[in-house]
Protein backbone atom coordinates (compact mmCIF):
# COMPACT_ATOMS: atom_id res chain seq x y z
CA UNK A 1 0.00 0.00 0.00
CA UNK A 2 1.13 3.58 -0.20
CA UNK A 3 1.97 3.57 3.23
CA UNK A 4 4.83 0.39 3.01
CA UNK A 5 2.44 -2.11 5.04
CA UNK A 6 0.65 -5.33 4.01
CA UNK A 7 -1.78 -7.14 4.15
CA UNK A 8 -0.93 -10.79 5.10
CA UNK A 9 -3.13 -13.65 3.71
CA UNK A 10 -2.66 -17.54 5.16
CA UNK A 11 -4.15 -20.75 4.36
CA UNK A 12 -5.56 -21.74 7.78
CA UNK A 13 -6.12 -19.86 11.37
CA UNK A 14 -9.86 -19.84 10.43
CA UNK A 15 -11.78 -19.77 13.62
CA UNK A 16 -14.59 -21.88 12.37
CA UNK A 17 -15.94 -24.37 9.52
CA UNK A 18 -19.35 -23.63 8.46
CA UNK A 19 -21.03 -26.74 6.77
CA UNK A 20 -20.39 -27.65 3.29
CA UNK A 21 -17.36 -25.29 2.94
CA UNK A 22 -13.52 -26.66 1.58
CA UNK A 23 -10.38 -24.56 2.38
CA UNK A 24 -10.46 -20.97 4.53
CA UNK A 25 -8.00 -18.50 4.12
CA UNK A 26 -7.64 -15.45 6.73
CA UNK A 27 -6.57 -12.17 5.86
CA UNK A 28 -5.11 -9.52 8.20
CA UNK A 29 -4.88 -5.90 8.26
CA UNK A 30 -2.37 -3.60 9.71
CA UNK A 31 -5.56 -1.68 11.55
CA UNK A 32 -5.44 -5.06 13.57
CA UNK A 33 -8.57 -6.08 11.51
CA UNK A 34 -9.32 -9.76 10.52
CA UNK A 35 -11.14 -11.67 7.72
CA UNK A 36 -11.99 -15.25 6.97
CA UNK A 37 -13.06 -16.65 3.82
CA UNK A 38 -14.46 -19.92 3.45
CA UNK A 39 -14.91 -21.95 0.15
CA UNK A 40 -18.89 -22.95 -0.89
CA UNK A 41 -17.78 -25.09 -3.96
CA UNK A 42 -14.72 -25.97 -5.98
CA UNK A 43 -14.44 -22.57 -8.59
CA UNK A 44 -12.35 -19.42 -8.08
CA UNK A 45 -15.36 -17.31 -7.29
CA UNK A 46 -16.62 -19.50 -4.48
CA UNK A 47 -14.92 -17.42 -1.62
CA UNK A 48 -17.12 -15.64 0.74
CA UNK A 49 -17.01 -13.90 3.71
CA UNK A 50 -17.43 -15.88 6.72
CA UNK A 51 -16.29 -13.60 9.81
CA UNK A 52 -14.92 -10.10 9.98
CA UNK A 53 -13.18 -8.85 13.63
CA UNK A 54 -11.54 -5.43 14.29
CA UNK A 55 -8.58 -4.73 17.10
CA UNK A 56 -11.10 -3.99 20.15
CA UNK A 57 -12.62 -7.88 19.86
CA UNK A 58 -15.66 -6.79 17.56
CA UNK A 59 -17.10 -9.36 15.12
CA UNK A 60 -19.63 -10.37 12.50
CA UNK A 61 -20.17 -13.68 11.00
CA UNK A 62 -22.21 -14.47 7.98
CA UNK A 63 -24.32 -17.29 7.25
CA UNK A 64 -25.33 -18.14 3.41
CA UNK A 65 -28.84 -19.67 3.36
CA UNK A 66 -30.46 -19.93 0.03
CA UNK A 67 -28.94 -16.86 -1.27
CA UNK A 68 -29.39 -14.51 1.53
CA UNK A 69 -27.09 -13.42 4.04
CA UNK A 70 -27.66 -13.53 8.14
CA UNK A 71 -24.89 -10.88 9.59
CA UNK A 72 -24.78 -11.74 13.53
CA UNK A 73 -22.42 -9.07 15.28
CA UNK A 74 -20.87 -9.47 18.82
CA UNK A 75 -24.01 -8.54 20.49
CA UNK A 76 -25.88 -11.21 19.65
CA UNK A 77 -27.76 -9.01 17.27
CA UNK A 78 -28.73 -10.59 13.50
CA UNK A 79 -29.35 -8.93 10.56
CA UNK A 80 -31.07 -10.28 7.18
CA UNK A 81 -30.20 -9.47 3.97
CA UNK A 82 -32.60 -10.72 1.27
CA UNK A 83 -32.20 -10.54 -2.37
CA UNK A 84 -34.36 -11.57 -5.46
CA UNK A 85 -34.66 -13.66 -7.97
CA UNK A 86 -32.40 -11.51 -10.45
CA UNK A 87 -29.89 -11.63 -7.59
CA UNK A 88 -30.43 -7.94 -6.31
CA UNK A 89 -30.88 -7.03 -2.79
CA UNK A 90 -34.57 -7.21 -2.14
CA UNK A 91 -34.92 -6.21 1.48
CA UNK A 92 -32.87 -5.70 4.62
CA UNK A 93 -33.69 -6.37 8.37
CA UNK A 94 -31.89 -4.91 11.19
CA UNK A 95 -31.81 -5.36 14.66
CA UNK A 96 -31.36 -2.37 17.27
CA UNK A 97 -30.74 -2.66 20.88
CA UNK A 98 -34.43 -2.83 22.87
CA UNK A 99 -36.45 -1.55 19.62
CA UNK A 100 -37.10 -4.61 17.48
CA UNK A 101 -36.29 -5.11 13.71
CA UNK A 102 -36.31 -2.20 11.38
CA UNK A 103 -36.83 -2.99 7.54
CA UNK A 104 -35.25 -1.22 4.93
CA UNK A 105 -37.07 -1.59 1.69
CA UNK A 106 -35.59 -1.70 -2.06
CA UNK A 107 -37.44 -1.44 -5.51
CA UNK A 108 -36.71 -1.33 -8.96
CA UNK A 109 -38.17 -0.08 -12.12
CA UNK A 110 -39.24 -1.79 -15.07
CA UNK A 111 -36.47 -3.16 -17.69
CA UNK A 112 -34.47 0.53 -19.53
CA UNK A 113 -32.47 0.72 -22.55
CA UNK A 114 -29.98 2.64 -21.81
CA UNK A 115 -26.96 3.53 -24.32
CA UNK A 116 -22.97 2.05 -23.18
CA UNK A 117 -20.96 4.37 -21.42
CA UNK A 118 -19.24 4.91 -24.70
CA UNK A 119 -15.78 6.42 -23.39
CA UNK A 120 -13.17 4.94 -26.16
CA UNK A 121 -15.59 6.20 -28.68
CA UNK A 122 -14.33 9.54 -30.81
CA UNK A 123 -17.10 11.36 -31.06
CA UNK A 124 -19.77 11.64 -28.13
CA UNK A 125 -22.54 13.66 -29.45
CA UNK A 126 -24.07 11.14 -32.03
CA UNK A 127 -26.74 8.50 -30.98
CA UNK A 128 -26.02 5.15 -30.11
CA UNK A 129 -25.12 2.68 -32.80
CA UNK A 130 -27.34 -0.64 -33.13
CA UNK A 131 -25.90 -2.87 -30.57
CA UNK A 132 -24.69 0.15 -28.38
CA UNK A 133 -27.69 -0.22 -25.69
CA UNK A 134 -28.59 -2.48 -23.09
CA UNK A 135 -31.04 -3.27 -20.89
CA UNK A 136 -31.16 -2.33 -17.18
CA UNK A 137 -32.87 -2.69 -14.56
CA UNK A 138 -32.55 0.70 -11.69
CA UNK A 139 -32.64 1.09 -8.04
CA UNK A 140 -35.70 2.61 -8.11
CA UNK A 141 -36.55 3.47 -4.25
CA UNK A 142 -35.10 2.98 -1.05
CA UNK A 143 -37.89 2.62 1.31
CA UNK A 144 -36.72 3.92 5.35
CA UNK A 145 -38.48 1.79 8.31
CA UNK A 146 -40.87 5.02 8.84
CA UNK A 147 -42.65 4.82 5.59
CA UNK A 148 -40.47 7.61 3.77
CA UNK A 149 -38.21 7.09 0.66
CA UNK A 150 -35.34 7.82 -1.07
CA UNK A 151 -36.30 8.36 -4.93
CA UNK A 152 -33.67 8.12 -7.89
CA UNK A 153 -33.89 8.81 -11.61
CA UNK A 154 -31.02 8.16 -13.89
CA UNK A 155 -29.57 9.38 -17.17
CA UNK A 156 -30.14 7.06 -20.10
CA UNK A 157 -27.77 8.40 -22.93
CA UNK A 158 -24.08 9.74 -23.50
CA UNK A 159 -24.87 12.95 -24.61
CA UNK A 160 -22.58 15.62 -24.11
CA UNK A 161 -25.17 18.13 -24.86
CA UNK A 162 -27.16 17.53 -22.05
CA UNK A 163 -23.73 16.77 -19.85
CA UNK A 164 -25.59 13.35 -19.22
CA UNK A 165 -23.28 10.11 -18.07
CA UNK A 166 -25.54 7.06 -19.47
CA UNK A 167 -26.40 4.84 -16.51
CA UNK A 168 -25.56 7.90 -13.94
CA UNK A 169 -27.77 9.41 -11.02
CA UNK A 170 -30.11 11.63 -12.37
CA UNK A 171 -31.36 13.00 -9.19
CA UNK A 172 -32.14 11.93 -5.85
CA UNK A 173 -34.98 12.46 -4.32
CA UNK A 174 -35.62 13.11 -0.28
CA UNK A 175 -37.88 12.05 2.45
CA UNK A 176 -38.73 15.42 2.69
CA UNK A 177 -39.56 15.61 -0.58
CA UNK A 178 -36.79 17.92 -2.08
CA UNK A 179 -34.62 16.89 -5.16
CA UNK A 180 -31.17 17.03 -5.24
CA UNK A 181 -29.77 17.04 -9.41
CA UNK A 182 -26.23 15.57 -9.26
CA UNK A 183 -23.42 17.38 -10.69
CA UNK A 184 -22.29 15.00 -13.26
CA UNK A 185 -20.89 16.39 -16.25
CA UNK A 186 -20.02 20.01 -14.40
CA UNK A 187 -16.04 20.12 -15.19
CA UNK A 188 -15.43 23.52 -15.40
CA UNK A 189 -12.83 24.73 -17.88
CA UNK A 190 -10.83 25.98 -15.56
CA UNK A 191 -10.25 22.60 -13.76
CA UNK A 192 -7.21 20.56 -14.23
CA UNK A 193 -7.25 19.19 -17.54
CA UNK A 194 -5.42 16.32 -16.91
CA UNK A 195 -8.23 15.71 -13.93
CA UNK A 196 -10.97 16.43 -16.01
CA UNK A 197 -9.24 14.32 -18.58
CA UNK A 198 -8.69 11.18 -16.23
CA UNK A 199 -12.51 11.60 -14.98
CA UNK A 200 -13.78 11.37 -18.49
CA UNK A 201 -11.80 8.87 -19.99
CA UNK A 202 -9.76 10.58 -22.08
CA UNK A 203 -5.80 10.31 -22.29
CA UNK A 204 -4.19 12.97 -20.53
CA UNK A 205 -1.35 13.14 -22.83
CA UNK A 206 -3.58 14.27 -25.71
CA UNK A 207 -4.22 17.36 -23.99
CA UNK A 208 -4.68 20.06 -24.99
CA UNK A 209 -4.49 20.37 -28.52
CA UNK A 210 -5.98 16.87 -29.72
CA UNK A 211 -8.27 17.23 -26.43
CA UNK A 212 -11.23 14.55 -26.85
CA UNK A 213 -14.42 16.04 -28.28
CA UNK A 214 -16.09 15.07 -24.50
CA UNK A 215 -14.06 17.38 -22.80
CA UNK A 216 -14.43 20.11 -25.43
CA UNK A 217 -18.20 19.77 -25.22
CA UNK A 218 -18.68 20.34 -22.24
CA UNK A 219 -20.41 23.95 -21.53
CA UNK A 220 -18.28 25.81 -18.10
CA UNK A 221 -20.46 26.57 -15.17
CA UNK A 222 -17.70 28.72 -13.31
CA UNK A 223 -15.54 31.71 -15.46
CA UNK A 224 -12.68 30.38 -16.86
CA UNK A 225 -11.17 30.56 -20.03
CA UNK A 226 -12.81 28.41 -23.38
CA UNK A 227 -11.30 25.19 -24.16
Amino acid sequence: SGDSTYLRMQASGCSTTPSGTSGCRTIESPDGSRYEFHRYGSGALDWKLTTYSDAFGNDLTVTYSGGDWTLTDSHGRSHMVDFDAQGRVDEVRMEGVGTGTVTYDLQYGSATLIDRQEYARPAFCVPAAPGDEVGVTFLDRLVMPDGSFYGFSYFDNDLVAQDTLSGGLATLRLPTGGEVATPIGEISSSASPHRAAAILGCAPTAWPRAACSRIRALRPRVPGPTI
